[in-house]
């Protein structure tokens, strides 16, 4: 897509054939997560934070902003989070945080850490060295603590979902660091705790195809079943983070029987998940690319990363309505007077990621309410 990415990521009965597009690797353990949130952090290569502007760069885990201005932006609409990092700068330069009241436009309020208000009491910065910043947003609270002073506020306004943009200006002759960056998101909890299959079943053996490996959850892409939840769901936003290899084919089922049926009256849906640039996927119909509610509504448009990358996938359930975000985009936004189809379909069920004889990686994974 000509854009750099900046990742994010720390922080998760029956057997059915293989039918997505339905055409007829080192990462770090994950940490300790309290059960009602989910942490991400940098790591460096690519996923849930986009370069919006200027070229920064990360190595070993420290972002490095140029001179100029430059922004990144989470991918995922934050409601109530903790947002921490830490970082450095030399005198002249200023950091600033936004969070936006649109996934793209539009700022409700903003933030600045930066060496212009270093002696404030409350903003002891200090310049050529590291600083911890921690914001925080519950309800009508706001609380900021820089190295280790806090201060609390009210916001002016009702929480709304907004995206997270941190803004650098470096000005001629400076530097400017950012390094464990992450995001507490309130109220989400993991689906996969980083380990192994606790809270999942295959349709058969899930170790024939399904394994855990440094912290993913993976299919190997042997011949073997899907892998579903053990619980049943009905509305929700479900959020995760998928890698698949060239030509690569799977599938998130929604609000599937116990059986897996995703077509169909009585059935659940399938978010397609698909390597959707290779050639061998040319000439499929719409709604068989990425997104996509398969076979009912297609993706509005192609925003998947090129194979072998992270992307980053958003599928809200509220009732017959369906909202899919794809690596920050919107592309698919329907309810049943759009598309009568839905009408036929289950409105709670089990959660599955398809086996369709690729080698498909998912990390992440967390749920947490409709929005």
């Amino acid at each position: 897509m000509g854009i750099p990415w900046i990742s994010t990521a720390v922080v998760w009965l029956a057997v059915i054939a293989a039918d997505g597009p339905d055409t007829k690797t080192n990462t770090k353990p994950e940490p300790p997560i309290a059960p009602d949130e989910w942490t991400k952090a940098v790591e460096g290569k690519v996923g849930l934070w986009q370069v919006v502007k200027g070229e920064p760069k990360v190595v070993d885990g420290v972002i490095a902003f140029p001179k100029g201005n430059a922004e990144i932006r989470g991918e995922h609409l934050q409601r109530e989070f903790v947002l921490s990092f830490e970082w450095r700068g030399a005198v002249p330069g200023e950091l600033s945080v936004f969070f936006g009241a649109a996934r793209k436009e539009g700022n409700s309020w903003g933030y600045a850490v930066n060496h212009d208000r270093s002696k404030d009491a409350d903003r002891p910065i200090k310049p050529g060295e590291w600083n911890s910043v921690e914001i925080e947003v519950q309800g009508r609270t706001f609380r900021s603590k820089i190295n280790g002073r806090e201060s609390k506020s009210p916001r002016k306004k009702e929480p709304e979902n907004g995206a997270i943009t941190l803004y650098a200006r470096v000005r001629d002759g400076s530097t400017l660091e950012l390094r464990n960056l992450s995001i507490v998101e309130k109220g989400y909890r993991p689906l996969f705790n980083g380990k192994d299959l606790e809270g999942w079943t295959g349709g058969g053996n899930a170790e024939d195809c399904w394994k855990v490996d440094a912290g993913l959850l993976q299919c190997t892409g042997a011949k073997g079943p899907w892998l579903r939840s053990n619980e049943e769901f009905g509305d929700f936003n479900l959020r995760l983070e998928y890698r698949l290899p060239p030509a690569g084919n799977s599938g998130v089922y929604v609000r599937v029987p116990p059986d897996g049926k995703h077509h169909g009256p009585g059935s659940g849906v399938e978010i397609q998940v698909l390597d959707d640039a290779h050639k061998s996927y040319a000439k499929l119909q719409k709604y068989q690319y990425t997104g996509s509610v398969y076979a009912v509504a297609p993706a509005t448009q192609r925003v998947a990363r090129p194979a072998g990358e992270w992307n980053s996938l958003e599928i809200n359930c509220k009732g017959q309505t369906y909202r899919v975000v794809h690596n920050g985009e919107t592309i698919v936004d329907v309810d049943e007077a759009k598309f009568p189809a839905l009408k036929e379909r289950r409105l709670q069920g089990f959660f599955g990621l398809q086996n369709h004889s690729s080698v498909v990686s998912f990390r992440n994974i967390r749920l947490g309410p409709a929005e």
